[in-house]
């Protein structure tokens, strides 16, 4: 299994805070590109996040565990999220292990 941290940045300028650490399925692909760290920057309606192309953009499922010592946020920001109709987003590099497709 592979393991990601997610931090947020609550207002433009703050430090990332933790949001919460999700879990990949074995068989997921994906997290091989992905850094270790993932900061959402912030969150939008905008369509271009809202209506995300499919070639550009992929769907992963992941599973929110928890940390010792840390508040897993995640479930109360989704539900932020979906009450307003909103995405969040954030931009990384991926590593040179990117899966071709």
């Amino acid at each position: 299994m592979s393991f990601i941290k997610l931090h947020l940045v609550p207002t433009p300028g703050a430090k990332p805070e933790f949001l919460s650490q999700v879990e990949f399925p074995a068989s997921s692909q994906s997290t091989n590109c992905l850094p270790p760290d993932i900061v959402l920057e912030n969150y939008t309606r905008d369509e271009w996040a809202t209506k995300p192309s499919k070639d550009v953009f992929q769907t992963m499922i992941v599973k929110s565990i928890p940390v010792e010592g840390r508040r897993n946020k995640l479930p109360g920001f989704l539900q932020y999220l979906k009450d307003r109709q909103k995405t969040a987003y954030g931009r990384f590099k991926t590593t040179s292990a990117t899966p071709k497709t």
